[in-house]
């Protein structure tokens, strides 16, 4: 399996660069600037804030039944910390900054490839919670690629220039909070844009994750308020 037909992942996709690529990259990346200030803003609020890791399994979608390749899962971890603004009762909004994984194994016959791409994620997120601990969220998450590669039959390729740079997601998600700060979540995050530049065919990031988190007390935020 060759390096181009990788890129590609079929021999009849060919890159094309036009404006039309040039024009979803501007608008991902305002998107991208509104998202942050929020996340900003958030974190100027003196909201309740928690620390994160965990598991995740990335793919990138095809969009194609007649692809010659089978797309599997790529596991990867997660990091970040989040903040909880209250805006009603039992509502929240929840703002991340994240460092997590995507990517995935594609398989040919006996040939293999392995996509890796990470990504600093920045969801802002509507939090609705239940007396039991239980909570369901859903919202945007922006994203700014970070590294790209690839490993094909032992080799590794940089594929940084090859992607766009900004990538926009819908966030569906469930947390499960203990009395000691401790919670568990899961979620899906389902990418909106192509990833790669140029592609005829549709590809697009596809994600679920599974985290621990802590959330702090009102000491942890005094001592952050000293801090910053």
């Amino acid at each position: 399996m060759s390096y181009t037909s990788f890129r590609s992942l079929s021999s009849e996709v060919c890159v094309i660069r036009n404006k039309g690529s040039i024009c979803a990259m501007r608008q991902g990346s305002i998107i991208l600037f509104t998202m942050m200030l929020l996340v900003i803003h958030a974190f100027s609020q003196r909201p309740a804030f928690a620390v994160k890791a965990g598991l995740s399994q990335g793919n990138v979608g095809m969009c194609d039944p007649l692809s010659q390749f089978e797309n599997k899962f790529n596991i990867g971890i997660h990091t970040g910390v989040n903040t909880d603004i209250p805006v009603a009762p039992r509502m929240t909004v929840q703002s991340e900054l994240q460092y997590a994984m995507f990517g995935a194994v594609y398989t040919s016959g006996d040939q293999k490839a392995r996509y890796k791409t990470n990504y600093l994620l920045l969801p802002v997120m509507a939090k609705y919670s239940l007396d039991n601990g239980l909570s369901f969220l859903c919202g945007p998450q922006g994203g700014v690629l970070v590294r790209a590669k690839s490993v094909i039959a032992g080799r590794r390729y940089d594929l940084r220039d090859d992607m766009k740079k900004t990538d926009f997601f819908l966030v569906f998600g469930v947390n499960y909070k203990l009395q000691n700060g401790i919670g568990l979540g899961f979620r899906y995050q389902h990418g909106l844009m192509k990833v790669e530049n140029g592609a005829a065919m549709s590809l697009k990031n596809r994600g679920f994750s599974v985290n621990v988190s802590y959330h702090l007390g009102n000491g942890s935020r005094n001592l952050l308020d000293k801090l910053f």
